[in-house]
């Protein structure tokens, strides 16, 4: 698993996961949840395996504070 923070990406705050050939950008949102993005492409491959998706988000939610930390390095405060 992998997260990845680009510095030219836009705001809300989000992930981006990969896991194997899954791909998921993920929000991380002020509540503390994390949520698959409301964006075309959020998940791809389009048939990507749903326990890969879901294997992406439990583990941003165990990581969360650290996601967060590393979005703000890079962008400031949301």
């Amino acid at each position: 698993m992998r997260f990845s923070v680009y510095p030219n990406d836009h705001t809300m705050r989000h992930v981006h996961a990969v896991l194997g050939r899954t791909r998921v950008v993920i929000d991380l949102l002020a509540s503390g949840d994390v949520r698959i993005a409301d964006r075309e492409r959020a998940v791809s491959p389009p048939n990507a395996k749903k326990s890969d998706v879901r294997k992406t988000l439990a583990l941003a939610v165990a990581n969360f504070d650290e996601l967060v930390e590393l979005w703000e390095s890079i962008h400031g405060k949301a």
